[in-house]
């Protein structure tokens, strides 16, 4: 028996079971080749990616440590690579990467860990 409930709250039969599909908001491929170069005689660390067909936007996040995850930069499909130069010696960054497709779906998201 399937059984729901109506606008007056009252439990009630129903005779035709319900179907549902949903679709995932989210593009199934993620950001790949993700690497990064530290240079400490200039001070940055470099970022860089495969470019994905299916891009329309990149999202760059980043976190220092014990610190939130914040949107740190918004490129450019055609562009694969980033540099940071607001870092310190010592420390531990996260980059999380994702893209953003035409339909604005966004892809998974793929993370690294930077000690500089």
């Amino acid at each position: 028996m399937n059984f729901g409930y109506g606008s007056d709250g009252k439990k009630s039969f129903s005779p035709q079971p319900l179907e549902v599909e949903i679709k995932s908001n989210t593009a199934s491929a993620e950001v790949s080749g993700l690497t990064y170069y530290t240079d400490t005689d200039k001070g940055y660390i470099e970022l860089s990616w495969k470019k994905h067909e299916k891009a329309k936007l990149y999202r760059i996040y980043k976190a220092a440590e014990d610190e939130k995850m914040t949107l740190w930069k918004e490129l450019e499909p055609s562009e694969t690579r980033v540099t940071d130069e607001i870092i310190s010696p010592g420390n531990s960054y996260t980059y999380t990467i994702l893209y953003i497709t035409e339909e604005g779906r966004p892809s998974k998201p793929k993370s690294i860990i930077v000690s500089y």
